[in-house]
């Protein structure tokens, strides 16, 4: 059992006997011995007209993206992924549960894991939407409207538009013009509004199954109110951090039952009732798809995928690694912090989609034994040896200190999250070249560009008594819950521009006139977002890159010293714009205090003495935490990446990361010939010197951003392309000893599908 599903058990279970406990089991169990016959009979009938509506969507999504198999194929393939749900963490196992299935007709991991997201994504809208209606109906819509506002949904959906927006006209090219046209015809909103109201008709089913059982325990609830507590309770089940939603639909019943005046006991027991009926009626559908007759794949003549077939499943999975790109892209920059039993789990936007790109590629190595290529040599072996640190330092401070929440989900599922990201890079880049790589880049760019503006813009208005979005935070922050972190996502937006200038000036200068005022513009938005941030390691990076890129003369010194010059001035008019901008921007609490200084020094004084103890393999992972209290009074990490890895990992994991970074470095400066070239070896020197300033003074190795960065420079297409000066990708994949026509056709000749492609 891996960690994090132990510690997703772990936190299950004890959800569920705190729940239990100040509840009584007896009290529970009393209820649940007074349903009757009609009741269970009416209850597993609802499950099931909500499983098989949920199976039908899955085919119609399946038909809608172009492919055309039986009920059957894709029925089995989504029982096989949720029964897994019930068991292991739901989005992993319902795309691993599903390409056990479809990977033998076929269907490409990144496709599958898009068809993944489209569902999911629809889930979440329909059954976040009744939830709200649901939630204003019990809770009332002041509190609901506070709740709403401290996740700032509407600033992050304003952003999101904005920044799609931006990339979109200042770099749209031929193959994106293609796909989103098709998404904007009448044909595919009709298909859209299908599964929606499928979607609906699954959710009423559902909801109707708690009504059944708490108007049988509490026949005096009105249908009304149940319905709409039923809803919070779903959605709440529906969220991916626990297992079968087990333990936040126990929570959230007491929560939104109880402030409808229904006992705890009546609470609890419909939400044991609904989640074993649904346990029950899940493994049953899935043991009858399974026993039922299927279609002979090796008989049939209509499954062999011809020459077409080959390349529309080729072009889907173009499009799904795409749309999984395009929504890391615009989401990366968002974080959420989820309470949970004993612990708060920092929860990015873009996790999702990490997850489901990590499913991707890990499903492709294992059905296809092939590894991800990268322009740095032996990278793979270097992320296996630092799984295999992290898992020793786990083992070696949990025999000092037992199981430690930190480490298991901040640092073991964390890493999982991390390489998420990594190969969300690698499978845009995959598919998509060149062009992939640099309209990711400007996609990144243009999101943070219109976040900084549009917090600058709010923060103004806040000044002039117009508080659309509530209250704001003290620092200048972003949405990523600390200055230091979004200080972080800038710079590293920072060095892929300065890698990228010479590149987008050649082609901007075809698209959009008026280039030579949006560059400097738009460069001068980042580094002024740098400044209201007041992080001292960020200035100081972004000071020394900025140096390099000058006297290197890798950028173009006179957009450098306009990008300067534009911060500059837009600095001194938002300073004199109005009298009380200063604190609206942060900018007199941007500062650390003294106090937090000397807190920080002695955090990584103590952590030098506790590396002294063991040198050569450090104390373990989560140990300094774990007794950092002793001399806090509260738990602190580490605020430096070296000598966190030295106090917990000591030489041993100096090692392997200094290794690591060794090879990135020697990939950066064309093996010690020299200055980069090539655009992808400049930004990856610049995010290199930027992480190697702010890892002195912070822990910078599990920010999202930093390793979306690495995979995005160092991946390789999928097929050997033509060098280019616009992309740096002169390294050819491995091509396994064979011509390209060659290997294609080898590959196409063992892919079966059911039924032909539609052309």
């Amino acid at each position: 059992m891996s960690a994090k599903r132990a510690i997703t058990f772990g936190c299950t279970l004890i959800v569920l006997f705190l729940v239990f406990w100040w509840v009584g089991p007896y009290e529970v169990a009393h209820r649940l011995s007074h349903l009757s016959v009609g009741t269970w009979a009416s209850l597993f009938a609802l499950l099931t007209l909500n499983l098989l509506l949920v199976l039908f969507r899955s085919w119609r999504v399946t038909v809608h993206f172009g492919i055309h198999l039986p009920f059957d194929v894709t029925a089995r393939a989504n029982m096989a992924g949720y029964a897994a749900g019930l068991f292991f963490v739901p989005l992993l196992a319902q795309v691993a549960g599903r390409q056990a299935v479809f990977h033998k007709i076929g269907i490409a991991p990144a496709v599958n894991s898009a068809l993944v997201a489209y569902e999911r994504g629809l889930l979440a809208l329909i059954s976040g939407g009744l939830a709200t209606f649901g939630a204003v109906y019990v809770f009332g819509e002041q509190l609901v409207g506070q709740f709403i506002g401290e996740l700032s949904l509407g600033q992050v959906t304003l952003i999101v538009c904005g920044g799609g927006a931006v990339s979109a006209f200042v770099g749209r090219g031929s193959f994106e013009k293609k796909l989103f046209s098709g998404m904007l015809t009448w044909r595919y909103l009709l298909k859209l509004f299908q599964d929606i109201f499928i979607t609906f008709l699954a959710l009423l089913a559902m909801l109707a199954s708690f009504v059944v059982v708490l108007t049988s325990i509490v026949p005096t609830a009105g249908v009304l109110k149940l319905l709409a507590a039923a809803a919070v309770i779903s959605f709440a089940a529906s969220m991916p951090i626990s297992v079968g939603g087990w333990g936040p639909r126990e929570v959230a019943s007491l929560l939104v039952l109880g402030h409808l005046g229904i006992g705890s006991a009546d609470a609890v027991a419909a939400s044991v009732i609904i989640g074993s009926a649904s346990l029950l009626t899940t493994l049953f559908v899935t043991a009858v798809m399974f026993a039922l007759p299927r279609h002979d794949l090796a008989v049939d003549s209509d499954c062999i995928i011809q020459e077409r077939g080959s390349e529309k499943m080729l072009a889907l999975t173009k499009n799904a690694a795409w749309i999984l790109g395009l929504a890391i892209a615009l989401t990366v920059f968002f974080q959420v912090h989820v309470s949970w039993p004993g612990n708060v789990i920092n929860v990015n936007l873009a996790d999702p989609f990490a997850m489901l790109a990590l499913g991707a590629v890990a499903l492709h190595v294992g059905f296809q034994r092939t590894w991800p290529t990268w322009n740095v040599s032996r990278f793979n072996a270097m992320l296996v040896a630092i799984t295999l640190l992290l898992v020793f330092g786990f083992v070696w401070g949990y025999g000092k200190i037992g199981l430690n929440a930190w480490a298991v989900n901040n640092r073991l599922f964390g890493w999982l999250v991390l390489l998420g990201y990594l190969a969300a890079g690698y499978l845009v880049v995959e598919h998509h070249a060149a062009h992939g790589r640099r309209r990711f880049i400007e996609t990144l760019f243009a999101t943070a560009c219109v976040l900084v503006v549009f917090q600058i813009v709010i923060r103004w208005l806040h000044t002039a008594g117009l508080h659309l979005f509530g209250d704001l935070s003290a620092n200048f922050e972003g949405y990523a819950g600390n200055r230091n972190a979004f200080a972080f996502q800038l710079l590293m937006i920072l060095a892929l521009f300065l890698g990228y200038a010479a590149v987008w000036s050649r082609l901007l200068a075809r698209k959009v006139r008026g280039v030579k005022v949006i560059l400097p513009l738009a460069m001068g938005i980042v580094l002024l977002g740098i400044i209201l941030t007041g992080s001292r390691a960020a200035l100081g990076a972004s000071l020394v890159m900025w140096m390099v890129a000058w006297l290197g003369r890798m950028t173009d010194r006179r957009l450098l010293a306009q990008g300067v010059l534009v911060a500059g001035l837009v600095w001194i008019i938002i300073n004199n714009s109005a009298p009380g901008i200063q604190s609206a921007l942060g900018i007199q609490s941007a500062w650390s205090s003294e106090s937090s200084d000397q807190a920080r020094w002695d955090a990584n004084w103590h952590a030098l003495q506790m590396w002294r103890q063991e040198p050569l393999t450090g104390t373990g992972l989560g140990v300094f935490i774990a007794v950092s209290s002793q001399w806090f009074g509260f738990p602190m990490v580490i605020h430096s990446t070296p000598i966190w890895i030295l106090a917990e990992f000591g030489v041993l994991g100096v090692a392997v990361i200094g290794l690591f970074f060794y090879l990135l470095v020697r990939y950066a400066l064309r093996n010690w010939r020299g200055l980069p070239r090539l655009p992808v070896q400049r930004a990856l020197l610049f995010a290199l010197l930027a992480f190697g300033i702010f890892s002195l003074v912070h822990e910078m190795l599990y920010q999202r951003i930093w390793w979306l960065v690495v995979g995005l420079l160092l991946a390789c297409p999928q097929r050997p392309a033509v060098p280019s000066r616009l992309d740096g990708n002169v390294k050819k994949p491995d091509t396994f000893g064979l011509p390209s026509k060659a290997r294609r056709s080898k590959q196409a000749a063992k892919v079966t599908c059911c039924v032909a492609f539609r052309s």
